[in-house]
């Protein structure tokens, strides 16, 4: 873990989270490495993508939240809380901290309006400014020169994989300094799922990434950090270099299962 030892992108203390009468997260202490990326493992209902959407506020979005504990987030190099009343505003915390979902969601417009659409009413941009931005962050994501033509056509004529990467395309042109992805590649085919994996690789040293992944080989091939979730608590923490491989594997995946 030496090489681990760095700023944060973002910092929780005794995170506590409940929807209704049911406890998903418990007494939660963990930092995110800056400039990496940190991927979360665990089976379904482990707390991994409840973890995530803390970071960003997305769990107020569903009935019955409550939570308790201190969040933290690293912006322009300064930490800054995201609870309570001296927190970031949720617009400036949303689009300083994107997120991309496990199944692509573009919204029902055009290619071009899938990223003014956000540029104009999220970050005020002029027209002129947002498509500037917008073939940036397409060119980003290697979707520019596969869509230039068509920049008017919707959106979901575009195929999965393609979409996703446009969804992505539409959190980078906000700028910002954090990308949340919740198992990115998992409704994606194995060509379009190793795209994405290669685009999460270029992004290392330019944002800091905190994923869910339910993949070994996935965590293996990207993560700087990995943190392995069981029953609402993070149970390892560990360099993907220490993931094991081959019959070890077996025991180390009974934990994701």
């Amino acid at each position: 873990m030496e090489g681990l030892q760095m700023k944060f992108c973002a910092s929780v203390r005794g995170l506590n989270i409940h929807f209704g009468d049911r406890t998903v997260l418990r007494d939660i202490d963990a930092d995110f490495p800056a400039g990496r990326v940190t991927v979360l493992l665990g089976r379904s209902g482990s707390g991994k993508t409840t973890l995530l959407r803390s970071l960003n506020r997305l769990n107020e979005c569903f009935e019955g939240y409550r939570g308790e504990g201190y969040v933290s987030v690293r912006l322009g190099g300064t930490l800054h809380p995201v609870y309570g009343t001296d927190a970031l505003s949720l617009s400036l915390l949303r689009r300083s901290v994107g997120m991309v979902f496990q199944t692509p969601n573009p919204l029902p417009l055009s290619i071009r309006k899938n990223l003014t659409m956000p540029l104009s009413i999220v970050a005020g941009m002029g027209k002129h400014e947002a498509e500037t931005a917008m073939e940036r962050a397409l060119t980003e994501v290697g979707l520019w020169d596969e869509v230039r033509d068509r920049l008017n056509r919707p959106a979901l004529s575009l195929s999965g994989g393609q979409q996703q990467r446009l969804c992505l395309a539409r959190a980078l042109a906000l700028d910002p300094e954090i990308l949340l992805l919740d198992e990115p590649t998992a409704s994606l085919d194995s060509l379009a799922g190793s795209r994405i994996e290669d685009l999460i690789l270029s992004f290392r040293e330019r944002y800091s990434v905190v994923m869910v992944s339910h993949s070994l080989s996935q965590a293996r091939k990207l993560a700087d950090l990995v943190m392995v979730m069981a029953e609402g608590r993070i149970d390892q923490r560990l360099p993907a270099s220490e993931i094991p491989e081959g019959a070890e594997a077996e025991c180390f995946l009974e934990k994701l299962l």
